[in-house]
């Protein structure tokens, strides 16, 4: 009887050893999930880039088109009372603060000319 027990916990010793001897990171299953959870990773930080630069350019548009409003209306003002701003010199060398550096105008009988010459 005594052999009998020392048996059984002997083959009982050796079936939870050998259960718990197994290391579930080598299985397949548990590799193909480590690779499913790396790709699904990357593709979060692949969509967090984007979703930041699409921020950032919509800031930046918002930004120009701010720009673009308050130029427009200082040209406005400008051009409605020219006499408040100076002489017809000052005046146009302040309209000329908000044109593109090197614009031209393309003038019919001499083609580009400089916006100050025009």
């Amino acid at each position: 009887m005594r052999k009998q027990m020392v048996l059984f916990g002997t083959v009982l010793l050796l079936l939870v050893a050998g259960c718990s001897s197994v290391d579930p990171t080598t299985s397949e299953e548990y590799q193909a999930l480590g690779s499913q959870l790396a790709a699904a990773q990357q593709q979060l930080a692949d969509v967090i880039v984007e979703r930041d630069a699409l921020a950032d350019e919509a800031l930046t548009a918002a930004a120009r088109h701010d720009k673009v409003l308050a130029n427009q209306e200082a040209v406005a003002e400008i051009i409605a009372n020219p006499d408040s701003f100076g002489t017809e010199e000052e005046v146009l060398d302040l309209l000329l603060t908000y044109a593109a550096p090197g614009a031209v105008v393309d003038d019919v009988a001499f083609g580009p000319v400089d916006m100050r010459s025009s």
